[in-house]
Parts: C-alpha cells; sequence; structure tokens
C-alpha cells in the first residue's frame, strides 16, 4: 500500500546496504536516501515519475542507476556526490536535468542524454572528472553555467548548432580538451567559458560573437594562435592572461576597449597591433610579456595603466603617442632591455615606478609640458647616462634617481620648485 518513500525516510541510514522498494511507488522524496554512504544496490520501479532534489546524494558506493520511464525531471543534486556510480539510464521522457544533478560523480564515464531534453543546469555534471565524451543534443539551445566545470578527461565535446548561448564557466578547467568546434549559431559565450583549458590548441569563435568575455581563454597555456572576429567590440579582463604558448594574436579595428590583465603572463607573445579605435590600455594588460619586444602606442590611446607593461623583459622598442596624458604606477617597470625612452609632453600624470628597474635605459628625452618627476621614476636604471629634463618640470620626487649609477651630470630646470 506505499505509493511514496517520504522526504528524509532514510536519510543518514550509513548502514543500509541494498533495499526494494514496492511498484506501488510512485514518487520519492527529497533527501529519502541521502548519505546512505553504504547503499550498493537500488532498483527504482517502473511506476515511479517524481524523484525529488538530493534524494540519493552523498550515496557514494551507488554504482548504476536506472531512471524509469516516465520521469521527466532530474532534480537539483538528485545524484550529486555519488562517487561510485559508473552508469546511469536516462530514459527519453527526461525533459530537464536540474543544477548539480550528477556534480562530482567522479567515476561516472559517460552518458547518453536523450534527444528530448531541453534543459541542463547549472554544474549539472561539474567534477565528473571520469567523463571522456558528451554529445549535446539538438533540443539544447543553452549549455549552462559550469555544466562540465572541472571535467578533467573531457576531451570531445559536440554541440549542435541549436545552442545560442554557452554560460560562465561551462567548460572551465576541461584540462583534456584539445578542440572544440563552436557552431555559427553561438551568439554569446560567457565569462570563463573555456578558462583553464590548458590542453587547447585552437579555438575559432562563430562570427556573430561581439564581445570576448572575462577570462574566456585565461590559462589555456597550449593555445598558440588566435583570431579575434571583425566585430567584436571589446575583450574582457583576464581574456588571454597566462596563455603561455600565445605566439600571435589578430585583432580587428572593430575593438574599442581592452580590459585589465586581457594579456597579462602571455610570456611567448611575440607583438601585438593594437586596433585604431583603442583610447586605453588598462592596468597589467602586458604585465609579464618576456617576447614583445616593439610597443607602439597608437594615437588615440590616452591612457597607459599602471603595470601595462611591467616586466615586458625584452622590450626594446617603444613609441609612446603625442595623444597620452597617463602612464600609470610602475607602467614600464622591470624593461630590462629597453634602451631608449621618450615622453611626449602630452603626459600631465606618471605614476610612481613608472620605468623603475629598466636596468639598459640609456638616454631618456622628456618633453616640454611634462612636469613632474615622481617617486623612484627611473630608480635602479643603472645604464643611464643621458636625461633631459625641459623647463616645465616643476618638482622631482623622492628618489627619483637613486641607483642610476651610470649618471655623471644632470641640468635642473630653472622652474624646479620642489
Amino acid at each position: 500500500h506505499i505509493t511514496a518513500i517520504e522526504n528524509n525516510l532514510f536519510s543518514g541510514c550509513i548502514n543500509l546496504t541494498s533495499i526494494s522498494i514496492p511498484n506501488g511507488v510512485t514518487s520519492i522524496g527529497c533527501m529519502a536516501f541521502y548519505n546512505c554512504e553504504n547503499l550498493r544496490n537500488i532498483k527504482i520501479p517502473d511506476n515511479v515519475t517524481s524523484i525529488a532534489n538530493n534524494a540519493f546524494d552523498r550515496c557514494s558506493k551507488l554504482t548504476e542507476i536506472a531512471i524509469p520511464d516516465g520521469v521527466t525531471d532530474i532534480a537539483n543534486c538528485t545524484f550529486s556526490n555519488c562517487t561510485s556510480l559508473t552508469s546511469v539510464t536516462i530514459p527519453d521522457s527526461v525533459t530537464n536535468i536540474d543544477f548539480s544533478a550528477f556534480e562530482n560523480c567522479s567515476s561516472l564515464t559517460s552518458i547518453i542524454l536523450p534527444n528530448n531534453i531541453t534543459s541542463i543546469g547549472e554544474s549539472a555534471f561539474a567534477n565528473c572528472n571520469s567523463f571522456t565524451n558528451i554529445i549535446i543534443p539538438k533540443s539544447i539551445t543553452k549549455i549552462d553555467n559550469s555544466v562540465f566545470k572541472e571535467c578533467i578527461n573531457l576531451a570531445n565535446v559536440t554541440i549542435p548548432d541549436s545552442v545560442t548561448d554557452i554560460g560562465e564557466y561551462a567548460f572551465y578547467e576541461c584540462n583534456s580538451l584539445t578542440n572544440i568546434k563552436i557552431p555559427d549559431s553561438v551568439t554569446n559565450i560567457d565569462n570563463g567559458a573555456f578558462d583553464g583549458c590548458s590542453s587547447l590548441t585552437e579555438l575559432i569563435l562563430p562570427s556573430g560573437i561581439t564581445d570576448i568575455a572575462d577570462n574566456l581563454l585565461s590559462g589555456c597555456s597550449n593555445l598558440t594562435n588566435f583570431t579575434v572576429p571583425d566585430g567584436v567590440t571589446s575583450i574582457g579582463e583576464y581574456a588571454f592572461m597566462a596563455c603561455s604558448k600565445l605566439e600571435n594574436i589578430t585583432i580587428p579595428n572593430s575593438v574599442k576597449s581592452m580590459g585589465p590583465s586581457v594579456f597579462a603572463e602571455c610570456v611567448n607573445l611575440k607583438g601585438i597591433t593594437f586596433p585604431e579605435g583603442i583610447t586605453s590600455i588598462e592596468d597589467y594588460a602586458f604585465y609579464g610579456c618576456d617576447a614583445l619586444t616593439t610597443i607602439t602606442i597608437p594615437t588615440l590611446v590616452t591612457n597607459i595603466g599602471s603595470s601595462a607593461f611591467e616586466r615586458c623583459t625584452n622590450l626594446t622598442n617603444l613609441v609612446i603617442s603625442d595623444g597620452v596624458t597617463n602612464i600609470g604606477k610602475s607602467a614600464f617597470n622591470s624593461c630590462y632591455k629597453l634602451p631608449t625612452l621618450t615622453i611626449p609632453g602630452s603626459v600631465t600624470s606618471i605614476g610612481d615606478c613608472a620605468f623603475e628597474d629598466c636596468w639598459a635605459l640609456k638616454s631618456v628625452s622628456i618633453q616640454e609640458g611634462v612636469t613632474n618627476i615622481v617617486k623612484r621614476q627611473f630608480s635602479y636604471c643603472s645604464a643611464l647616462t643621458d636625461i633631459i629634463l625641459p623647463d616645465s618640470i616643476t618638482g622631482i620626487d623622492y628618489q627619483a634617481f637613486r641607483d642610476c649609477y651610470s649618471l655623471t651630470s644632470i641640468t635642473i630646470p630653472d622652474g624646479l620648485t620642489n
């Protein structure tokens, strides 16, 4: 006469190893078998049409499950943390898999998603780190946030042309993913979608993408080349950070803004051609880009952010355009091989330590209009022998030329007051 297994009925029965559910049962309640950590075998009767959230959550010894035909919804966290689960049968009746439904099912090697499914919730298969491949059915239009996050052995993903949206961190740290084809139907890819995919060697974005989101390819350490599609107007912060093998990138003139740390620690990036419409190079944009040798700041740029080119250790040629008004703190700090420098008169603000530790810097020309030499601006520039200070200079701050061992003479402008 039992028709339902109520909420929490066997929750925490840690010594329960098997159970027989009567055929008359039609529903299994919330957390009904939660944390039955020794439950190994259970057959869900064919009459069951409803399984509530967390019903089998933390059943860590459960190895297989067959969901009856008639169930339409796999609720949130239904099988999460079932770390021994290797086999799941999902019937065609299922149309929705809710958030975290199979999260942390670390032994699950594959799953066949039914063709009628229309929704897969956030983190539904996150940390299923034995997954090797997945085919997303054509009924899906969005790959939700963190759906396959940290599926570290996922090597093959098929995305159908019904998908228009890929959510935040959808494939975060899928370390075995070497390439993925994104269909032209996709018009939006959210923050960090491929962040930490360390084996990814190539990614081609569809032409409908207009923004490259924050952290999109951060930490993709095997990505060697990338082309930003025409029509993209912005590149978000950290978008390519620590792409350590990235050598070349093509950025179209449609791009008007690039975020902080956008190419930070791209240690093999050999060159960058800035889009014509860029007006600001943000903080840490090219921090630690060791392979950069030449930088020409475009004419429309007014701001070079803090640490924008700090530790570009092989930079030998730098052209700062006349339109620049601000050079941020440590903007070119530790550019060890930079031999000469011209600061245009348009610059009204320079941050502390802007050119500190530029060991090879021998000659500096500061043009009329610049009013201050700031704290530690040229400190530890041990090769500096020649510097021209314009009459517009009114202040020289402390340690501005500290340990400039090779500087034998300097002419102090008449207008200096501080």
